[in-house]
């Protein structure tokens, strides 16, 4: 009896556990409207980098034509100036004092002048007297000569004096223009790229001064390249530089290829042209000389989700659900004329997320796999993409 009231109860409770509970239903996804891409492999450029500076295209080289100690100096290194602007002034006072030693002589030649043309004057006269006594035979032979020969030293007096005026009055004019030259300008609005004059310091003529960059004249770069590489340039080709500190970059075509190579690094100058007019001359920049081509996952840098440290994408399923998945990024590169280029990102992710700059994903996403590119600020994960 005991064995059938025992067998009785556990068939009883069996049946109690094997009832199912009610099943909750889940809420309906939520649709969010958002633009995707498909990720397929895009062919990238295997570079070489190579860093080096902008530079103006026409420099100019300022130099002395007086020799003197410089008294002022009114730039610095790294100032721009403009058209006529005063860069360096040359002690002029010795030639200052050059000048009132040769008006001095200029006012006593005049002096000088003034009382030989006087006596000569009067020479003149009793010529013309003694000549007019000799033919009426009022006057002899020798006063005639002796009255004539004054007459003509008189004159050549008065020729040489005035001689040694003229020449007095060129070297003024010579000492007046050189004194033009104790003042150094600009001529042109540029950057004072170098001073090689302090005050106080002896310069002698011919002696460079000042190194300016001429701004209107546009931008180069200068780029030292492997001496592997010289067979492979030419003028006319493109390449890409980019600049760092300003987050972009641009092409630039070669302009000059110096063919000499540097035995110490092995190395040839190459300079390109810029087409921007908003740089400055001293800037670091990177050249990429293409190698080769590889396949690489590219998604756009602003397709790429932050959670704390991690960083990813949101991934949307073949169902159209949107997952968050990480992943593991490597290398940017910009768009050009049809190319994947290499380029720099902002160390920041949310600023390069604000960039039109493409990452490379190394592992976390295959090809073919479709990602949320835009209204990644709405988007959830198990949200529908539509």
């Amino acid at each position: 009896m005991r064995r059938i009231l025992f067998f009785f109860l556990m068939v009883v409770l069996l049946g109690a556990c094997s009832k199912k509970e009610p099943e909750v239903e889940k809420p309906p996804a939520r649709e969010v409207h958002a633009k995707t891409m498909i990720v397929s492999p895009e062919k990238v450029a295997v570079t070489r980098e190579f860093s080096g500076q902008v530079r103006a295209r026409n420099r100019v080289t300022l130099s002395s034509k007086v020799s003197g100690y410089v008294k002022r100096v009114f730039v610095r290194e790294g100032d721009v100036v403009s058209a006529g602007t005063p860069l360096l002034h040359i002690d002029d006072q010795p030639i200052r004092e050059q000048l009132k030693a040769l008006a001095a002589s200029l006012a006593a030649i005049k002096k000088e002048e003034e009382a030989v043309s006087a006596r000569l004057r009067y020479a003149a006269s009793n010529y013309e007297r003694f000549k007019r006594l000799l033919a009426e035979e009022a006057a002899t032979k020798e006063e005639f000569e002796r009255v004539e020969a004054e007459y003509k030293a008189l004159l050549a007096r008065e020729k040489a004096i005035r001689a040694r005026a003229k020449e007095i009055k060129a070297r003024m004019a010579e000492t007046e223009s050189i004194l033009a030259y104790t003042l150094i300008k600009s001529p042109v609005r540029a950057l004072v790229a170098k001073r090689m004059a302090d005050k106080g310091s002896f310069v002698g003529a011919g002696q460079p001064l000042i190194l300016l960059e001429d701004l209107a004249s546009g931008f180069q770069f200068e780029v030292s390249l492997d001496e592997s590489l010289l067979p492979r340039l030419r003028r006319g080709q493109e390449y890409w530089v980019s600049f760092p500190a300003l987050d972009r970059g641009e092409w630039a075509r070669v302009s000059e290829v110096i063919r000499k190579v540097d035995p110490a690094t092995r190395t040839f100058r190459v300079k390109l042209d810029l087409s921007s007019s908003d740089l400055s001359a001293g800037l670091y920049g990177r050249l990429y000389f293409p190698v080769r081509m590889r396949e690489a996952l590219l998604i756009p840098w602003k397709a790429v989700v932050v959670r704390g440290d991690l960083t990813g994408a949101m991934v949307v399923e073949k169902d159209g659900i949107a997952r968050f998945r990480v992943l593991r990024l490597g290398k940017s590169f910009v768009r050009e004329k049809g190319r994947f280029l290499p380029a720099q990102a902002p160390e920041e992710l949310a600023k390069a997320r604000e960039t039109n700059l493409y990452v490379e994903v190394l592992a976390g996403l295959m090809p073919g796999e479709r990602i949320v590119v835009s209204s990644l600020e709405k988007v959830r994960d198990g949200d529908r993409i539509k």
